[in-house]
């Protein structure tokens, strides 16, 4: 059964339901039709769209996004992850996601090359306070030191809304993490999880968020900074904000980071002295020692401590 004829019996389903999952799929132009004729109905109850993996060839994003733009269109969260969007496809969604974005919370361009522009024009619908996005996630966009800075320049202009940002696997380096550290200072900030996986990071970026795990009005609870070259000298600096007593950080991923067993007793010392956040613990991936000598096991028969996950699984752990 093709997709439209498999839509089409969906379609009294999909016109009452609130999630509609379509990923991986070769949607037509006939799909693609119905599909936006359902967003812009008046009775739609539709509030979350996922279409990730899918090819969207221009003609059909543009069909999508014209029901983007309508009043009658309530959608909440959009998924597009890995639809190999071109330059004007990804223009397109932004400049929908710009006529809508007072009822969008969630969007999801991850896997699509987007370029200074749109990056630009997102990022200036980012800073007017009819936007109401919480979660934004453009992993491997080709986002680069231009883009953050615009994304950064957007977030303090309005940066009470956002609750999650994914930038992994862009090309940010230390001064783009300098940069959004600025804003996360900010009191009114309520950014809770940041993703920087693999965006060349090293440990000069770590002083900029031990500052943020310090700081008192930080909301951050998850920081992801897998396969980054941050090392010893910067596990110190996030280990001297995790022991702070305003850290509020639950969840530390450093998988692949370069760190050895000094690491680990750099944060084992942290957890010593403030044992009472962190709930999970990932060091996998990195050069660490046999298991029963890791300073970090040395720490379960602490009584406050609230760690329930501890990942330090490796192929470079030695006997």
């Amino acid at each position: 059964m093709g997709s439209n004829e498999a839509l089409q019996m969906l379609l009294p389903i999909v016109k009452v339901a609130k999630q509609l999952l379509i990923r991986m799929c070769n949607l037509t132009n006939k799909s693609c039709e119905m599909l936006a004729d359902v967003l812009r109905s008046k009775s739609s109850t539709l509030q979350e769209l996922d279409l990730s993996g899918s090819h969207l060839q221009l003609r059909k994003v543009k069909q999508l996004c014209l029901a983007l733009r309508s009043e009658d269109c309530n959608l909440e969260n959009l998924r597009l992850n890995g639809c190999k969007l071109n330059e004007e496809s990804c223009d397109a969604v932004v400049s929908a996601f710009n006529s809508n974005s007072a009822s969008i919370r969630e969007l999801d361009m991850s896997g699509n090359q987007l370029n200074d522009s749109v990056v630009k024009k997102l990022s200036e619908t980012l800073k007017t306070q009819k936007c109401k996005l919480r979660v934004l996630r453009l992993r491997w966009c080709g986002v680069k030191q231009e883009g953050f800075r615009d994304l950064t320049t957007a977030l303090q202009a309005n940066p009470s809304h956002l609750k999650e940002l994914d930038l992994s696997m862009n090309t940010s380096g230390d001064a783009g993490v300098h940069a959004l550290c600025e804003v996360l200072n900010q009191p009114q900030c309520r950014l809770e999880v940041l993703k920087l996986n693999k965006c060349e990071l090293t440990h000069d970026c770590c002083s900029s968020l031990e500052s943020i795990m310090s700081s008192q009005s930080s909301s951050l609870l998850e920081l992801h900074l897998r396969d980054n070259k941050i090392q010893d000298a910067g596990v110190e600096r996030i280990a001297a904000g995790l022991e702070k007593a305003h850290c509020k950080l639950q969840v530390l991923k450093l998988c692949n980071c370069s760190v050895s067993v000094k690491g680990c007793g750099f944060l084992a010392a942290a957890l010593r002295r403030n044992p009472s956040h962190l709930r999970e613990l990932y060091l996998n991936w990195n050069h660490l020692i046999n298991l029963g000598t890791n300073p970090l096991t040395e720490l379960l028969d602490i009584p406050d401590l609230k760690l329930e996950k501890l990942d330090i699984n490796s192929p470079y752990l030695v006997e």
